[in-house]
């Protein structure tokens, strides 16, 4: 659709951080809340049209067509707010927190979208090098010679 009407498509690329340590030390049940939570934040979170999709054990892709990349920034930021509300019937660490890596393709970058997903993935890496529950941008990484 993005391709044939010549609009952007942002990817979101979110990972839960600490995942594995909840379901480890808490359970599975833990860390089932923790999966149904983010499903029913995203659900009623995003714009209109977007789409989210579970992709892993602990990781989601949201697509934003027609998003802009600060559009997709805000998205993120808010989905990023929302999560960190969130009270948990967890009593002691590991909290749960969010890395979400954030790419838009335009033109050209949309015949194979694959690759768009690719970048917000390799954003979202790089949140989790950087000290987790953050948001990065593909752009950024990319004007910085860093993706």
């Amino acid at each position: 659709e993005c391709v044939q009407s010549g609009r952007p498509l942002t990817v979101m690329v979110l990972d839960l951080d600490h995942f594995k340590q909840v379901n480890d030390k808490l359970g599975h049940d833990a860390g089932d809340k923790v999966l149904v939570a983010l499903g029913k934040l995203l659900k009623g979170g995003l714009r209109d049209g977007d789409m989210a999709f579970r992709v892993g054990g602990d990781e989601f892709v949201v697509l934003m067509p027609g998003a802009t990349s600060p559009v997709g920034l805000r998205v993120a930021e808010r989905v990023s707010k929302l999560f960190a509300q969130l009270t948990w019937p967890l009593e002691q660490p590991p909290r749960p927190t969010l890395s979400i890596g954030v790419a838009t393709g335009r033109g050209t970058d949309l015949k194979k979208p694959e690759e768009v997903i690719r970048r917000g993935d390799t954003a979202m890496y790089a949140a989790k090098r950087a000290g987790r529950a953050r948001i990065i941008s593909y752009d950024k990484l990319a004007s910085r010679g860093a993706a």
